[in-house]
C-alpha cells in the first residue's frame, strides 16, 4: 500500500511532521477530517482506533517495511519506483496519510484515499526474480501482492501494540478482523480476520521470501535514514525496538540481530515520555470533533418509564413496565442535554436527584411535555451525574450497515 505525494488529493502542501511541530500545525488532510457525514468505518472505541491512533505505531511503521522487503516481487516495486532515497519524509508522509484518513476519516474519504493509492498503483510494473531463481512480472496492483503487503501491516502493527501499547477492545481478533476492511478497499478479497488465520497467511508467504542486494540495500537505509532533528536523533532507539520485536526467524531472514542493549525496555521509556508531552494526534482529535458534531444534530430517541416500574415501589404501580412509551423528538441546537424538563432543577430537586441516582439507578415519574433535545458528548456525561438513567435520553451515533449514514438509538 504504497503512499502518495504530500501534496496530492485531500487539499493542500502542508506536509505531515513528526514530533511536536507536526501536532501545532498539522497538515490540511488531517484538519479535513474534521468534516464527513458518518463516523467511518471505525468509529471511537473500536479496535482499530485503540491501534491505530497510539504511539506504538511510532515502531509499527519500522516493523511493517522491514518485514514488507522480505517478499522479492514488492521490494522490486519499492526498488524501482520509490523515491524513499531522495524524499524520506515525503514517502512518509504518504503513508501517514492514508493510515489516518483510513482509520479516522468518513467512508467516502477512506474510500477516496484508498482508490487515490489503487490509481497510483495501476503503473507500476516490471520484472523481479523470485526465490526460486525464475523472472516474473509484477503489478502492484496484483492481488496476491496486495495481500502480502496487508498480511505484513497488520502483523507489523498488531505486534507493535502487543508489546508497547495498552488493552484493545476486543483483543487482538478484533483488531484484525477490523482492518480487513483497509485490506478490501486497497482490492484483497477475503483477508484474514482472525490473529490465527493471518499468522498462517504470514507463514504461507514465507516460501516466497527472498534476501538479495536489494533487500541488504533497504534494510541498510532503514537503519540510518538520516532524519532531521530530534525525530533522527530519537529514531536509532525505534529502529532497535522494531527489530528486537520481531521473530527470531524474521530476523534470520532480514540479516538482523537482535541489539545487545534492552532495545525494548528503551522504546517503552521512550514512548512513555512522548505519551506523557503529546497527547493525541491531531487526526484523531479532528475525527473526534466530527463523531461530536454528528452526535449534537441527530435526533434524540427518548424512552420513558413509570417510577413504579421498580421493584421499590413493588404494589403501587400505576403503569407497568411493558407501558414504556418511546418518543423521537427533532434536534434543537446542539449543547443541549437530554434533561426531564426544559426548566432548570431546583436545588433541592437535584439533590434528590443525586441521592436517588447513588441509591441505585431507580427510575423516576414520567412526565408529559418532556422535552429532549441533542446531546452533545459533554452534557451527556454531565448529566448522567445529574440525573438517574431513565430520566434522558442520551444520543449514540452508529453507522448504518447499508447506507454508512448515521443513525440514532436509545442508550438505558
Amino acid at each position: 500500500m504504497a503512499g502518495h505525494r504530500g501534496d496530492d488529493a485531500s487539499g493542500g502542501s502542508t506536509r505531515w511532521r513528526p514530533g511536536r511541530t507536526g501536532r501545532r500545525n498539522p497538515p490540511t488532510w488531517s484538519r479535513a477530517l474534521a468534516e464527513g457525514d458518518d463516523a467511518g468505518f471505525f468509529g471511537p472505541g473500536s479496535a482499530v482506533w485503540a491501534v491505530n491512533g497510539a504511539l506504538p505505531t511510532l515502531v509499527a511503521g519500522i516493523r511493517a517495511l522491514l518485514l514488507q522487503t522480505l517478499h522479492p516481487g514488492a521490494m522490486a516495486g519499492v526498488a524501482d519506483w520509490s523515491r524513499y532515497h531522495e524524499d524520506p519524509l515525503g514517502r512518509l508522509d504518504g503513508t501517514v496519510r492514508w493510515i489516518a484518513v483510513t482509520t479516522f476519516g468518513d467512508r467516502r474519504a477512506a474510500t477516496d484515499a484508498s482508490a487515490f493509492v489503487s490509481r497510483l498503483h495501476e503503473r507500476v510494473r516490471g520484472t523481479y526474480v523470485d526465490a526460486s531463481g525464475v523472472e516474473r512480472e509484477y503489478s502492484a496492483g496484483d492481488e496476491h501482492l496486495l495481500r502480502w503487503v496487508h498480511d505484513a501491516f497488520t502483523e507489523a502493527f498488531i505486534g507493535a501494540h502487543l508489546t508497547w501499547g495498552g488493552p484493545i477492545p476486543g483483543g487482538p481478533d478484533a483488531y484484525v478482523r477490523e482492518w480487513a476492511t483497509a485490506g478490501r478497499l486497497m482490492g484483497v478479497t477475503d483477508p484474514p480476520e482472525s490473529l490465527a488465520a493471518l499468522r498462517a497467511e504470514l507463514d504461507a508467504f514465507a516460501a516466497e521470501s527472498k534476501y538479495d542486494e536489494r533487500v541488504a540495500h533497504a534494510v541498510g537505509w532503514l537503519r540510518h535514514p538520516k532524519l532531521p532533528g530530534l525525530t533522527g536523533a530519537l529514531y536509532p532507539i525505534f529502529f532497535g525496538g522494531a527489530v528486537a520485536s520481531l521473530t527470531d526467524e524474521q530476523r534470520r531472514m532480514l540479516r538482523l540481530r537482535r541489539p545487545r542493549w534492552p532495545a525494548i525496555t528503551a522504546t517503552r521509556f521512550l514512548l512513555w515520555g512522548l505519551r506523557m508531552t503529546a497527547g493525541k494526534s491531531p487526526s484523531e482529535e479532528a475525527a473526534r470533533q466530527r463523531v461530536a458534531r454528528l452526535e449534537a444534530s441527530a435526533p434524540c430517541t427518548r424512552r420513558r418509564r413509570s417510577p413504579y416500574a421498580s421493584t421499590a415501589f413493588a404494589g403501587t404501580s400505576r403503569r407497568s413496565t411493558d407501558q414504556a412509551r418511546t418518543r423521537t423528538v427533532p434536534p434543537r441546537r446542539p449543547g443541549y442535554s437530554c434533561s426531564p424538563s426544559s426548566r432548570k432543577p431546583s436545588r433541592r430537586q437535584s439533590a434528590f436527584d443525586g441521592r436517588f441516582s447513588t441509591i441505585g439507578n431507580a427510575t423516576s415519574s414520567a412526565r408529559s411535555g418532556v422535552r429532549c433535545a441533542a446531546a452533545s458528548a459533554t452534557s451527556s456525561r454531565i448529566a448522567r451525574v445529574a440525573y438517574p438513567r431513565s430520566w434522558y435520553g442520551v444520543c449514540t451515533l452508529q453507522p448504518d450497515s447499508n447506507t454508512g449514514r448515521p443513525c440514532h438509538s436509545s442508550s438505558q
